[in-house]
């Protein structure tokens, strides 16, 4: 702070000796007050500053920030119970038109007549002398070109291994098996129907007793008299069109071939040797919907020992047509 009564003597006696002529007492009014407003004005603004906290301008240069972003509120998460719209529109693709898939050809079983006679005649073997041909319009020499799955039997009281031939194709000669008839290769009698049953599907059994087979085929499948030749032809399009016990003639027409209980269309060929007048009812396995006598029957063709399976390929090699 400033002690004014020093700075008042002081500047009295600094005019003493200066200006003897000038009164000091007017001086002295004079300087001590405007000593005392200039003392007093410093104050004042000292005080505003501290107190009032009064802005000074300091003539910095103006710093701008950036303008923060608006505050979005939060929305509150729903519940397990609400369901979130999405209200954002989007544009699908139009969904590929499928292509459809090219059906199965629709063919109708042409059977040839059945003939006249009431019973099979067991006797007769004059129609049986040379061996039939199970599929139309094919040779004995096509026979291996079309097999699509070979018999593997390794033991007959097991179901193991392929039972059958196989004869299937897509393009043998210009022509796709599906729908090609299947004829008789041998005549005989309706041993047993199977109708759509897992997993031989529509299927004929046709037996052929010891007095109707040519000599040749008696010793080279070891035939007893009291025993017959079954052929099972099996995975045709539709029902077959007999009753047990009707009569079958030498190549005739008993059904056509199809993909029924399996995925390709083929004839499965069973051949076995059994006692003569067996007949099969409905024979299914491999399925919930099979009933106990269907089971049993199937096992009983398949595994007991009472029908000695054989490859079909014999029926069909050089050495019987000698």
């Amino acid at each position: 702070m400033i002690d004014f009564d020093e700075y008042y003597d002081a500047l009295i006696h600094r005019l003493q000796k200066t200006d003897k002529g000038m009164q000091p007492k007017y001086l002295f009014i004079f300087w001590a007050i405007s000593v005392k407003f200039v003392g007093l004005f410093l104050i004042l603004a000292i005080l505003s500053i501290i107190l009032f906290k009064i802005p000074v301008d300091y003539n910095f240069p103006e710093i701008k920030f950036p303008t923060p972003a608006p505050v979005v509120a939060t929305q509150v998460a729903p519940t397990s119970t609400e369901v979130i719209q999405n209200t954002e529109a989007y544009t699908l693709p139009e969904p590929a038109t499928p292509i459809p898939a090219t059906p199965e050809p629709v063919v109708q079983v042409t059977s040839t007549i059945v003939p006249t006679i009431s019973r099979f005649d067991a006797s007769d073997a004059s129609q049986n002398v040379e061996i039939g041909i199970p599929l139309s319009g094919l040779t004995v020499e096509d026979i291996p070109l079309v097999i699509s799955q070979l018999y593997s039997v390794t033991d007959e009281h097991r179901d193991v291994g392929h039972h059958g031939l196989d004869l299937g194709y897509y393009d043998y000669k210009g022509q796709y098996i599906y729908g090609l008839p299947i004829n008789a290769v041998f005549a005989g009698a309706v041993a047993g129907i199977i109708h759509d049953r897992p997993p031989l599907g529509f299927a004929v059994m046709v037996e052929t007793p010891y007095n109707s087979l040519p000599d040749e085929y008696r010793k080279a499948l070891n035939i007893q008299p009291d025993e017959s030749l079954y052929i099972l032809y099996a995975h045709m399009v539709e029902a077959p069109r007999y009753l047990v016990g009707d009569p079958i003639a030498w190549q005739q027409q008993i059904g056509n071939v199809g993909n029924s209980q399996t995925v390709e269309a083929h004839l499965h060929l069973e051949t076995r040797v059994g006692k003569s007048n067996f007949t099969f009812n409905s024979m299914a396995f491999y399925d919930t919907s099979a009933s106990d006598e269907e089971m049993n029957t199937y096992l009983r063709w398949r595994t007991s020992g009472d029908f000695r399976p054989f490859d079909p390929m014999k029926l069909f090699t050089e050495m019987y047509h000698e």
